[in-house]
């Protein structure tokens, strides 16, 4: 909804915005910013700007992950915060604005430690690198995860072909299973030639678990691999 992609947009550089804002809030007609400083406004606007477009009008979402493109506003950003509070040009505050952000950000990085401990699938734990081994000593075919995050790791490390999204090129082909799986599972093994499906415990549907034609399901901690006919 609105409020997940304002979170998403916002949570991803939350430097950009507030840098933004605080740029706004000490220009005006006393303002001592040089002109290249308001160029460098203009540049921070404009890519935060296309974060907007590409997050909210849907027409523009085949350009990808709207938020996912504050990473171009991360060098103007940093640029402003050293041209405008480096330069002393800035009010109070920009200062007390700037210093919340630092905290907000260092907060961010703690939780996501924290959450990094405690994920089965932001990090590759023991478990995980057990399946990998097992999955290297099996016969070549191809791999589904589900979830989808571990398709790169098992590629890499395995050197089996995966069932994967894209990465921008082949969106009409890629339909039936990413972003999601939109056909029954048993015609995306046939035609794909899946062998192998990688998933967690819990992860998957009852139903979708038994339209799996399954011959061996081994278990490994909480992932499940399943090795189809």
């Amino acid at each position: 909804g609105f409020v997940n992609l304002l979170q998403y947009i916002l949570g991803f550089n939350p430097w950009g915005w507030v840098v933004l804002f605080a740029s706004l809030l000490i220009y005006g007609p006393s303002t001592n910013l040089t002109a290249e400083d308001l160029w460098m406004i203009q540049w921070l606007g404009f890519a935060l700007f296309f974060v907007i477009l590409t997050t909210f009008i849907p027409s523009m979402r085949c350009f990808g992950r709207g938020y996912m493109y504050n990473y171009n506003a991360a060098f103007p950003a940093s640029l402003l915060v050293a041209m405008i509070w480096g330069g002393k040009k800035h009010t109070h505050m920009v200062n007390v604005l700037l210093s919340v952000t630092l905290l907000a950000c260092l907060a961010g990085i703690v939780f996501y430690l924290w959450k990094l401990k405690h994920s089965k699938t932001l990090k590759v734990d023991a478990e995980m690198d057990v399946v990998i081994k097992h999955l290297q000593q099996l016969p070549d075919g191809v791999v589904l995860c589900l979830p989808n995050h571990w398709d790169d790791l098992v590629a890499y490390k395995t050197d089996k072909k995966v069932l994967a999204g894209g990465h921008g090129f082949g969106f009409k082909l890629l339909e039936p299973i990413f972003p999601r799986i939109l056909r029954p599972i048993s015609e995306i093994i046939e035609e794909y030639h899946v062998k192998y499906l990688l998933t967690i415990d819990g992860y998957l549907p009852e139903n979708f678990i038994k339209e799996l034609p399954t011959d061996k399901v081994t278990a490994f901690d909480s992932y499940r691999l399943f090795e189809l006919i």
